[in-house]
């Protein structure tokens, strides 16, 4: 965090992010310390996705919020990897040198629970894990972040996760053998792919466009939004609608600088961030259908698959073999079917 702003996010340099860094934990004291200074506080976030993608709509609707809220405060949001790839960014802030990211599976080294979002076939629909988010399980998270270094900030509803490919429609499992398919990394999407029989890669999702256009893999796995805003349409042909995994993406902010703000600001922070997942959510509610429209004009041909069931039961071991943490969590959300 800075009390200066800098002329353009979009030319941020590496090489500055990290002569900066130094003084981001400190800052918020500074600043806070006198109502003499005009400056603006303003916090850094980044991400990886474009300026299109779900999670930086979150982050302006938070940014904008937040400016509501309190006008000397402002959120500076660095999309498309400028500040780097998931993994630095979520480093980043749990060394407090880099405020605010959206992020994803890499969180779940620092949050081992936050892995629960992920388990194929656990959630029937968004609205279905909305309800753990906001109950029980969602506050076993924020737990875990807090222990982690980290202070949760929100939820951002990316969608449905279905599988795009350029080689053939996926009808059943054994459309999955011989399919070079990329998924984050992370050990739940890895398990769940090998289960399907899929040749698995894990590849940073900045990186994605890429390596489909290049053809390092055939094909790889997200929502119908996702497929829109990243323009994965243009290097795939085949969109299964395998709702496999209810997915999202996480906004965490750096703890320590979290807690060093004055108990108005850190109001400001969670009510920004809870109106920015509110929108989000209903973003995606209207979004979905509109995105499948969308792929369908661009001519990516979609196919509802025959054989979900056979999906379910063939990474139902995923399920099963979730591990010490997560099967806690796992087994209350299954008793209430």
């Amino acid at each position: 965090m800075t009390n200066k702003s800098v002329s353009g996010a979009a030319i941020y340099s590496r090489r500055s992010f990290i002569q900066g860094t130094s003084a981001l934990v400190a800052a918020p004291l500074i600043l806070h310390s006198s109502k003499a200074s005009a400056a603006p506080v303003t916090f850094k976030l980044g991400h990886s996705g474009s300026q299109e993608w779900q999670g930086n709509l979150w982050a302006k609707n938070f940014a904008d919020t937040l400016a509501q809220k309190v006008s000397d405060f402002k959120v500076e949001i660095y999309p498309n990897a400028q500040l780097g790839q998931d993994p630095a960014l979520a480093q980043a802030v749990k060394l407090g040198t880099l405020d605010i990211t959206v992020n994803g599976p890499m969180l779940q080294q620092y949050v081992p629970s936050l892995a629960v979002m992920d388990l194929p076939f656990l959630y029937r629909t968004l609205a279905d894990a909305h309800k753990w988010q906001d109950g029980s399980v969602g506050a076993k998270i924020k737990a875990d972040c807090d222990s982690a270094g980290f202070h949760f900030l929100g939820w951002i509803d990316i969608g449905m996760r279905s599988v795009t490919n350029n080689r053939r429609p996926i009808e059943t499992v054994a459309d999955f053998k011989g399919l070079k398919i990329r998924v984050p990394p992370g050990k739940i999407f890895v398990n769940t792919f090998q289960a399907l029989g899929a040749s698995v890669q894990s590849i940073n999702f900045g990186e994605l466009y890429t390596a489909l256009q290049q053809g390092v893999v055939d094909g790889q796995e997200n929502p119908p939004t996702t497929i829109r805003v990243q323009k994965f349409y243009e290097v795939q042909k085949y969109l299964s609608l395998t709702r496999h995994i209810a997915s999202f993406a996480f906004a965490v902010m750096n703890k320590s600088v979290f807690d060093k703000q004055p108990e108005n600001i850190r109001q400001a922070l969670d009510g920004a961030a809870k109106t920015a997942t509110e929108k989000g959510r209903a973003f995606l509610v209207k979004d979905e259908d509109a995105s499948l429209d969308f792929l369908r004009k661009q001519g990516v041909m979609v196919n509802e698959p025959k054989d979900i069931v056979g999906f379910r039961n063939a990474t139902r071991p995923v399920i099963e073999d979730a591990g010490p943490v997560l099967a806690p969590l796992v087994k209350e959300i299954l008793a209430e079917g």
